[in-house]
C-alpha cells in the first residue's frame, strides 16, 4: 500500500472531487500541482462542485498557515463485489475491484465493458450502462440487466462476461438466490462481532372498503409479514450484512485508536492526518473476511444444512497484502 503526506492527501482530494477519482495517484497529485494557481477558476467543470470548492478552500487555508478540520474522502471499489471477491476466493473479482495491487486503478465496469465489446457487443456501449446492469445483478436483480439489455443476444453476452471475469459472485448469487424459499418469510443470521440480523420479507396486502351511505369504495395497499413471490432481497441483504459488519468493525478499530471516521456507504472520510491508518484497517478487515468461510457460515444458519462453500482459491489474503486501490 502506498502511503501519503496529510498535504498529499489535500491534493488528492481536490483531484478525485473534481473528478479524477478513478486515476492513478499521481496522475491526480500531478494534475492539483499543475494547476494550483487556477484551482477556483476549474469549478465550472467539476464533477462534485460543492466538494471540489470546499476542498480548494481548505487548500488555501492550509497555504496561509490557518488551521483546518477538513476531512479527506475515499471510496471503495465496487464495496459489493470486493465482498463477494472475498467471501468466494475469486482472484479474478478481487483484481478487478483493487484488492489485488496491479500498480492501477482499476474500474470494474470498465473492465466489463471492454470485455463485452471485444466478444461482439455493440462499441457504443456506456461504462454508465454497465454499471446500472451489473451493480444490480450482484445484489440478486435479473430484472435491471434485462432493462438494459433487453432479453436478446447482449443479454446472455453480458451475462457470459461476468460469469467468465467475476466468477466467484457469479456463483455466489445464484447460490444466494436458491436458498431462497418461496414458502418462508423470516430469515436470520450472525455476523462474525455477533451482530444478529433478523427480518421478515412484507408482502403487498389490498383491503378493500366499501360505504353504502357515501356510495363510495376505496383500495389500499398495506405490507405485513408473509412470503413473496419472485422475491430476491435474500441475496441483496447477505452482501449487505457484511458491507455493515465492514463498517462497524472500521469504526470500531478507529475509535480504539481515536482516529474519527465518518462514512456514507461505503464513502470513509477521515482527517488527512489519519487516512492512512483507515486505508490500512479497511485493508486489513477485508483480509479476514478473505480467511473466513463467512458465506458458507450463513448459508448454514439460514438453510439449516450443513454445506460449505469452496472457494475458488484460498491464496487470496496473501494476494491482498499490498492492496492499494480499494479505497480509493
Amino acid at each position: 500500500m502506498r502511503y501519503f503526506t496529510p498535504h498529499e492527501y489535500i491534493l488528492l482530494e481536490i483531484a478525485g472531487q473534481f473528478g479524477l477519482d478513478k486515476a492513478t495517484w499521481d496522475t491526480r497529485l500531478a494534475w492539483t500541482r499543475e494547476n494550483e494557481d487556477k484551482l477556483e477558476s476549474l469549478l465550472p467543470e467539476a464533477k462534485e462542485p460543492e466538494q471540489y470548492i470546499s476542498a480548494v478552500m481548505e487548500y488555501r487555508k492550509v497555504q496561509a498557515g490557518e488551521p483546518t478540520g477538513m476531512m479527506v474522502a475515499f471510496d471503495a471499489t465496487a464495496s459489493g463485489q470486493q465482498l463477494l471477491a472475498c467471501m468466494t476466493g475469486c482472484v479474478s473479482t478481487a483484481t478487478h475491484t483493487n484488492l489485488i495491487n496491479t500498480f492501477e486503478r482499476k474500474c470494474p465496469y470498465t473492465f466489463l465493458r471492454d470485455m463485452m465489446v471485444k466478444a461482439g457487443s455493440s462499441a457504443s456501449l456506456t461504462v454508465a450502462q454497465l454499471k446500472a446492469a451489473a451493480m444490480p445483478f450482484f445484489y440478486g436483480s435479473r430484472a435491471e440487466p434485462e432493462n438494459v439489455f433487453g432479453e436478446g443476444e447482449e443479454l446472455m453476452r453480458f451475462y457470459t462476461s461476468l460469469q467468465q471475469h467475476f466468477p466467484g459472485p457469479f456463483e455466489a448469487m445464484n447460490v444466494m438466490l436458491s436458498v431462497i424459499d418461496p414458502e418462508r418469510s423470516n430469515y436470520s443470521w450472525t455476523l462474525p462481532d455477533g451482530h444478529t440480523v433478523d427480518y421478515n420479507t412484507m408482502a403487498p396486502k389490498d383491503i378493500k372498503l366499501e360505504s353504502d351511505e357515501c356510495g363510495v369504495k376505496i383500495t389500499y395497499r398495506t405490507l405485513e409479514e408473509g412470503p413473496i413471490k419472485g422475491d430476491k432481497s435474500l441475496a441483496a441483504n447477505i452482501t449487505h450484512s457484511v458491507d455493515a459488519y465492514v463498517v462497524r468493525e472500521l469504526g470500531l478499530r478507529c475509535q480504539a485508536e481515536g482516529i474519527e471516521v465518518l462514512h456514507i456507504f461505503d464513502d470513509f472520510r477521515a482527517s488527512p492526518l489519519n487516512m492512512n491508518r483507515v486505508r490500512e484497517l479497511y485493508l486489513q478487515i477485508l483480509t479476514e473476511i478473505a480467511s473466513m468461510d463467512l458465506l458458507g457460515n450463513i448459508l448454514r444458519q439460514i438453510t439449516g444444512v450443513n454445506q460449505g462453500w469452496t472457494k475458488i482459491a484460498n491464496n487470496l489474503p496473501e494476494l491482498m497484502q499490498d492492496g492499494d486501490y480499494l479505497l480509493s
